[in-house]
């Protein structure tokens, strides 16, 4: 992919690089390559050479300069390589401006491997379901596991009363940023520099909400997009009889990309017509043998209304 690499660039950079710095050296893992780079992210080695030059963080290795693969994933959305960046573009916003109507029905597709091959004639895999609960295979050890399911999805949601709404003024100022392991859930460090992930955006959700007497909860689950879902954290607001997924930092996120119009999505509005539960915190999404593996994810929709 090829961009122009000058009032663009300088203009993502002047405003990323001074946040990025935010994020301590000791929390970085400098083992990307400019090779590396350019495989993971489409990235082309003058577009690396000038981020180098910009001051994005990097480390000296035996071929070159090293990266942090975080740092590089946060340029890349803000530039608009990578899967997140094209899943934003291609499929969130059209989910969310296509709000309203009917449910939508979609099937999820499963597939791990076994990872410890010759280890028995039977896998026993655990597939986490949306909606929550789980469901138990034995599969054949010569073979990958595979698991579809249906679930669909509401259109319609409720706007967060007026009560429960200025519990998100504390999120105003927060950006959203991926986060080293340590940093993601620290919440002095997401006030101190305004940079959040997803998971720690839903941990300050709730505490503020329980702070203030209002019913919140976390969650954890898909981003249904497909041909892909994603995995996600956010928070659940108790309307009534419901539970209404709100996350505003993901919202300014697309809205400050240009998917979503800012008069039409407030913080306050639910992004729930793409996200599907699964539990309420970072869990498994398949299990072999009791133990946590790889998975990957396809989804389909299968109506449409």
């Amino acid at each position: 992919m090829a961009m122009d690499l000058t009032d663009e660039l300088d203009r993502h950079m002047r405003t990323l690089l001074p946040k990025l710095k935010l994020i301590p050296d000791e929390a970085r893992a400098f083992t990307m390559s400019m090779d590396d780079a350019i495989r993971g992210y489409r990235f082309t080695r003058e577009l690396l050479e000038r981020l180098l030059a910009y001051g994005l963080p990097a480390a000296g290795g035996p071929d070159g300069p090293r990266m942090d693969d975080l740092d590089l994933r946060n340029v890349a959305l803000r530039l608009g390589f990578g899967p997140v960046a094209l899943a934003a573009r291609r499929f969130w916003a059209a989910s969310l401006n296509q709000s309203g109507g009917q449910a939508r029905t979609y099937e999820i597709f499963y597939h791990a491997t076994c990872p410890t091959p010759g280890h028995g004639s039977v896998c026993r895999y655990r597939f986490a379901l949306p909606g929550g609960g789980h469901v138990d295979c034995e599969i054949p050890a010569d073979g990958g596991a595979s698991y579809k399911t249906t679930f669909s999805l509401d259109t319609e949601w409720p706007l967060l009363p007026s009560e429960s709404r200025h519990i998100l003024e504390v999120m105003e100022g927060l950006e959203f940023m991926y986060l080293p392991g340590p940093l993601k859930t620290d919440l002095d460090f997401i006030r101190r520099t305004g940079l959040s992930d997803c998971r720690g955006t839903t941990e300050f959700l709730v505490r503020e909400g329980r702070r203030h007497g209002v019913p919140v909860r976390p969650s954890f689950g898909f981003i249904v997009a497909p041909p892909y879902s994603s995995r996600h954290n956010w928070a659940e607001f108790l309307v009534g009889d419901r539970w209404v997924p709100i996350d505003p930092v993901l919202i300014r996120l697309m809205v400050d990309m240009g998917l979503l119009d800012a008069r039409d999505w407030p913080g306050f509005r639910s992004p729930g017509t793409m996200l599907v539960r699964i539990g309420d915190g970072p869990t498994w999404i398949v299990a072999h043998e009791g133990d946590p593996v790889p998975a990957e994810v396809r989804t389909r929709r299968l109506r449409r209304d």
